[in-house]
């Protein structure tokens, strides 16, 4: 339910007036709440130019995918020593070509998923120098409608559903919009930042079922973590006495057993809810960047899980040891208090 509207709408938070870009290569992955077809055509609507030789460009923009000159553009570049322009990966890009909601008005209206409640959205914006209003204000920037019922919901779409200066934005647009305001290669890359992002990593669905059980409950996270990987034991909360043990792995290894070594049925093909616990439980917890946590979330989204996985097994063969008495294994302990921002 996002209403089309000028993409000048949005407030951005680098200046691009003067400054001259060249692109190589094909993005990945291209924001439709930019509103232009292109890389190139959004900078060149926000004052910008594009040239095609590196010597003339302040930027020098790879992408992802191949493309046209992109590797003769990458010879020229380490050939380059001294005068060399500023080269941006894709995602250092979209960092430079962020949006911000400084001094913007947001107004909620409707329920919001249960792994995503009003109170996560309001949060964000405020940290970002958002301004939420009130149901009575005359004007606002952005209307955010939750799927849910919400009292005044249809009133508040009829009053600015056609306003020329209002944009409607459904949840999923919401959080589109926050994964570009705050990317990972922002200084405040958060816990917040992180569970937004993963659902663009994984099926969202997972994402809010594992929110939902950090907000649920304290949890005893029995976790083992290297500078290349991550495991724990996660607890069911539905199922008296079922754990299952979680693992991923920094090049996007990754795979989640239940206490018998049968592989988790919420995985299907992908990250489960249980990973999401762990690597939100332990970016909060502060044993892991959440940066970190996104990178390897980011190379375990193309793969599946693995059907073997020794270092599940060790987990679950350690758990066993703790729960009989045998060592000691001190767990870190979640507070759901710390995710109703999420």
């Amino acid at each position: 339910m996002t209403k089309k509207r000028r993409s000048a709408a949005l407030k951005f938070a680098e200046d691009f007036e003067g400054l001259r870009f060249a692109f190589f290569g094909g993005f990945a992955g291209w924001p439709r709440l930019f509103g232009d077809r292109s890389p190139a055509v959004h900078v060149e609507r926000r004052g910008a130019r594009v040239v095609k030789r590196i010597q003339s460009a302040d930027y020098v923009v790879l992408g992802e995918k191949s493309g046209p000159g992109k590797k003769d553009a990458r010879r020229a570049l380490e050939k380059r020593k001294n005068d060399k322009p500023t080269v941006l990966d894709e995602a250092a890009f979209l960092h430079l070509a962020r949006p911000t909601l400084n001094g913007l008005t947001f107004l909620f209206a409707g329920g919001f998923s249960k792994g995503l409640d009003v109170e996560g959205p309001v949060a964000m914006v405020t940290a970002e120098g958002g301004i939420v209003a009130g149901p009575d204000v005359s004007r606002t920037d952005y209307l955010v409608v939750g799927p849910g019922r919400g009292a005044g919901k249809a009133e508040l779409l009829r009053r600015f559903s056609k306003e020329p200066d209002t944009v409607v934005l459904s949840e999923e647009r919401l959080l589109e919009l926050f994964a570009l305001v705050r990317r990972p290669t922002d200084t405040k890359y958060d816990v917040r930042s992180l569970a937004i992002h993963l659902r663009s990593l994984t099926d969202p669905g997972k994402v809010d079922r594992g929110v939902q059980m950090l907000k649920r409950a304290s949890f005893q996270l029995h976790v083992e973590t290297t500078p290349h990987s991550a495991g724990g034991i996660v607890k069911s909360q539905s199922v008296a006495d079922e754990y299952y043990a979680a693992w991923i792995h920094e090049d996007g290894s990754f795979a989640c057993f239940d206490r018998g070594m049968t592989p988790c049925m919420g995985q299907a093909g992908d990250i489960c809810k249980h990973l999401v616990v762990l690597l939100l439980g332990l970016s909060a917890g502060g044993q892991i960047e959440p940066r970190r946590a996104y990178d390897w979330a980011k190379a375990a989204s193309p793969k599946s899980p693995l059907t073997k996985s020794t270092p599940n097994a060790e987990l679950l063969l350690r758990y066993g040891g703790f729960k009989a008495g045998e060592i000691d294994w001190r767990p870190t302990e979640t507070v759901p208090e710390d995710y109703y921002a999420l």
